[in-house]
């Protein structure tokens, strides 16, 4: 098992010194989260031969390997004129990652739950242009339900990877999404077995500690935060992962404390190597000392 940092916190740090900042927190791979200079959300790449050389340089040197690329577009969009160009994104996205020795794009289903079936349509559509060029590249996807789209449960979600049938396809968990994907974790973790592969790690609180006005607005609000801080049950999560065998990436993904980033991503590397020892999960990366 690896253990990965999202850099989402520290964004705006320059390509050339992201590797090393992740080194310094103590991690020896990284999950690239959405950046404005390389693969922003939503958009097309910015990510140009000369930004693509510079993160790899800085990996390199830093010795930090890539264990994601994050991509998120509206390519389950109803209307076809996005989908279609969050199709054209993912697939660059895709080339990206092979161009960066890097083995898998992590997204969502993407596109809200209030166009569920002509999304669920569209995203058919969209994978039907995406294999190839997994299948070409060897990049793998992991795909994660998200609250507030088309699909948010867990038990969808799995399925929905299961149906597209491919070894190039795989499930992600978000862990702070726990609250709307389902009520058990230790279950949903035996439901999705070996399909799932990439786990987002930070807390939340359940929903109903959020006070929204008015008191019926239908929003769908959670947290990425430090582990500890929040309402998820940590020990049914590794317990489960250890019951399974899981021996894939867990990801640190706060995005609260940019303040605090260094002792955020600190701390979360001490708190997950903590509990994948204490369940006998093998870590291959990371100083937990």
């Amino acid at each position: 098992m690896k253990i990965s940092y999202n850099p989402y916190q520290i964004r705006f740090t320059p390509l050339d010194r992201l590797g090393n900042k992740a080194a310094r927190f103590g991690y020896r791979y990284m999950d690239l989260s959405p950046r404005e200079d390389f693969v922003p959300l939503y958009c097309h790449p910015r990510a140009s031969r000369q930004r693509i050389a510079r993160l790899r340089r800085s990996l390199d040197a830093s010795g930090v390997e890539l264990t994601a690329l994050y991509g998120l577009f509206k390519w389950s969009s109803a209307d076809e004129h996005e989908r279609a160009g969050g199709s054209r994104y993912m697939r660059r996205t895709i080339e990206i990652s092979a161009e960066l020795e890097c083995p898998v794009v992590s997204t969502e289903f993407g596109t809200s739950r209030n166009t569920r079936y002509v999304s669920e349509n569209q995203f058919w559509r969209s994978m039907d242009e995406t294999l190839p060029i997994l299948e070409r590249t060897g990049v793998e996807l992991r795909i994660e339900p998200h609250p507030d789209d088309f699909v948010e449960d867990h038990y969808h979600g799995v399925d929905m990877v299961r149906a597209i049938d491919s070894p190039y396809v795989t499930y992600l968990y978000c862990v702070p999404h726990t609250h709307y994907l389902g009520s058990d974790i230790a279950a949903m973790i035996r439901y999705a077995g070996d399909t799932l592969t990439h786990i987002h790690a930070a807390d939340t609180y359940h929903p109903s500690r959020y006070i929204a006005n008015p008191s019926d607005t239908d929003v769908r609000l959670h947290q990425h935060l430090d582990i500890g801080q929040g309402d998820v049950d940590f020990d049914s999560l590794f317990s489960s992962l250890a019951e399974i065998g899981f021996d894939g990436v867990i990801s640190s993904c706060v995005t609260a404390w940019t303040e605090r980033a260094e002792e955020s991503a600190r701390l979360m590397l001490q708190r997950i190597s903590g509990y994948a020892t204490r369940y006998g999960l093998g870590i291959e990366g990371g100083d937990t000392g």
